[in-house]
C-alpha cells in the first residue's frame, strides 16, 4: 500500500510540475515585448495626465524599442523630468531604459522670457511649493501665473518666490486653489 501511494504521488507530482506548476509555466512562457505603438501610447498618456509640468511641446517617437524625445522645454529640470517619466513607463512595461533625449532647452532671447524661465524653474524645483499645470508668462516685467495650488498658503508661497529678489513690475496671480480630498 505504501509503495502504491508513493507511486501515485510521484506520478501526480511529475504531471503537476510539467503541466500545471506556476514556476514551470513562468519559465516556459514567452513574453512578447510591447509594440512601439503601445510604448508611445502609454508615454503620451502619462504626459497628458501629468499635472506637474506642461509637456505639450515634447514629442515622443518609439522605433524598434528605442524611445526618442524631441521638442522644447524651458528648463533642464523639465528635460530630465520628461526622461524620468519615460523611463518609469518603460520599466512598467518591462522594457529596458532605451531612451534618447533630444529635447532642446530654450535659451531665452529677451528679458521677459528669461524672467519667465527663471521663475518657472524656481517654482518647479522648490519642494515646499506644490503647483500643477503651471504656466508663467511675462510681458514688460509683469508676471502672469496660471495653474493650480492646494491651499491659500501655497498661493502665498508662490507669490513670495516670484517676487523674491527679482525685478518684477507686477504679479497677476490667477492660480486656482483646489482643495484635496
Amino acid at each position: 500500500m505504501g509503495k502504491v501511494c508513493l507511486m501515485i504521488v510521484a506520478v501526480f507530482g511529475s504531471w503537476f510540475l510539467v503541466s500545471g506548476s506556476p514556476a514551470w509555466s513562468a519559465a516556459t512562457r514567452t513574453v512578447n515585448p510591447p509594440s512601439d505603438l503601445k510604448i508611445n501610447t502609454e508615454i503620451e498618456a502619462v504626459f497628458d495626465r501629468d499635472d506637474h509640468i506642461d509637456l505639450r511641446d515634447v514629442h515622443v517617437k518609439t522605433d524598434r524599442g528605442i524611445t526618442t524625445l524631441s521638442g522644447t522645454v524651458l528648463t533642464d529640470y523639465e528635460k530630465a523630468y520628461a526622461e524620468q517619466l519615460v523611463g518609469d513607463v518603460r520599466d512598467r512595461l518591462g522594457r529596458e531604459r532605451g531612451v534618447v533625449n533630444e529635447i532642446t532647452v530654450i535659451i531665452p532671447a529677451d528679458a521677459d522670457l528669461a524672467l519667465a524661465k527663471d521663475i518657472r524653474s524656481d517654482l518647479l524645483q522648490n519642494p515646499a511649493v506644490h503647483v500643477s499645470k503651471l504656466k508663467v508668462s511675462v510681458q514688460n516685467g509683469s508676471v502672469h501665473l496660471q495653474g493650480f495650488v492646494p491651499s491659500q498658503d501655497q498661493k502665498k508661497r508662490v507669490d513670495k518666490i516670484v517676487k523674491g529678489g527679482r525685478q518684477v513690475a507686477s504679479v497677476q496671480d490667477d492660480l486656482v486653489i483646489l482643495a484635496r480630498k
